[in-house]
């Protein structure tokens, strides 16, 4: 599983200066935001970012942005780099957030049994906010999944791979991380063995709420999943996908609007970028929104030219390798499956039973999708 993050961030570095005092721009920035005007938030936000600010008042706006997610992640990353400086604290940072911070560098260090046992008390300081409220400071809800995400990965890192899967079932859609996790979910699944699980992650991950197309490996793993449960016919319906994703990635039918829809952190900056621009609403002119608005376009165009290319030559290796695996009489090496759970096992669960091509789909229902198809093969095949 690969754990590459895109660094989203734009907007609060090369500001112009604007002779306006930070205390008359949280008020505005407050009001924006309350009327949905998120264009307005970012305007505002860049001013008061060359301010000189109190603590109060950058956390009053690091508050506003975490909770409108609406805004853009690429704003609060940048925000994150302007914390004021206060006290003997020479880095502004609460004791969780140093901890968080401390598990990420074990992590990419490769010390995933470290990270786990840091972000686990991350966890239960966050649970337990009433009582370690000088450890969490503000935004105790907002933070936790983003630590739980830490602890999915570390334990997978340290192949706790049914625990990991745990960990991944615990996300609501509410987190703008949500589509990647459910990418985790599906490897952590079929590390642990459970391939109805890993199947169904997948099926998650076509919701309607997100892009059609999925992430290249997500069709690989189908692939696998499916040549194992001697499943030809669904094998061939993955290549056929898979082909017409290339088809519409060479025609430039999936452009970067249907790219960013990628995840909901990703959806936000889209709908910015396509969002209609309001008139001359004090104290943010239209030139200034849509001069934001095209900040945002430029830079999903940008970021979407890089991995266009890459996407491409990912995108012809899975061609090559689901037409060799839907090739009659190619052996696959693997082991056939030849069992998974009954729908009299998932009943017993409280499980509700649907048709994978329902077209009602509802966002809580997200994540928790599981294949209940039959295996094909036979015992001696």
């Amino acid at each position: 599983m690969r754990h590459a993050a895109m660094v989203l961030i734009i907007c609060v570095s090369s500001l112009t200066p604007v002779r306006i005092a930070a205390s008359d721009l949280l008020a505005p920035i407050r009001a924006s935001a309350a009327a949905r005007d998120f264009l307005a938030v970012r305007v505002l936000a860049r001013k008061l970012a060359v301010h000189k600010k109190d603590i109060g008042t950058w956390n009053a706006v690091r508050t506003l942005l975490l909770k409108h997610p609406e805004i853009g992640n690429d704003l609060v990353l940048g925000w994150e780099r302007i914390r004021p400086v206060t006290g003997k604290d020479k880095t502004g940072q609460t004791p969780v957030e140093k901890t968080l911070n401390r598990a990420d560098e074990l992590l990419l260090a490769g010390k995933s049994g470290e990270a786990f046992d840091l972000y686990q008390k991350c966890a239960q300081w966050l649970k337990k906010r009433s009582r370690f409220r000088a450890r969490v400071g503000r935004n105790a809800d907002l933070l936790y999944p983003y630590v739980l995400h830490g602890m999915g990965r570390a334990l997978y890192a340290s192949g706790r791979f049914a625990d990991a899967l745990t960990v991944y079932g615990w996300f609501t859609p509410s987190y703008p991380r949500f589509r990647q996790t459910l990418f985790e979910k599906m490897w952590s699944a079929l590390r642990a063995g459970q391939v109805d699980v890993a199947l169904g992650a997948i099926a998650s991950q076509r919701s309607a709420f997100f892009s059609r197309f999925m992430n290249p490996e997500a069709y690989l793993i189908q692939v696998y999943l499916y040549k194992a449960l001697c499943r030809d016919e669904d094998l061939k319906g993955t290549l056929a996908e898979v082909s017409e994703f290339k088809s519409q990635l060479e025609s430039g039918t999936y452009d970067y609007l249907e790219w960013a829809k990628s995840d909901f952190e990703m959806r936000a900056l889209a709908n910015l970028a396509e969002t209609a621009v309001l008139p001359n609403l004090p104290p943010v002119t239209i030139a200034e929104r849509t001069a934001e608005r095209e900040k945002v376009r430029s830079f999903l165009l940008r970021e979407f030219g890089f991995y266009r290319a890459r996407l491409s030559e990912h995108l012809t290796l899975i061609e090559a390798y689901a037409r060799l695996a839907a090739t009659p009489g190619i052996g696959s090496g693997l082991k056939a499956i030849e069992k998974l759970p009954s729908r009299s096992e998932l009943f017993r669960q409280n499980l509700e039973i649907w048709p994978a091509d329902d077209s009602e789909v509802w966002i809580d229902e997200v994540g928790k999708h599981r294949f209940i198809g039959a295996s094909l093969c036979s015992s001696d095949r």
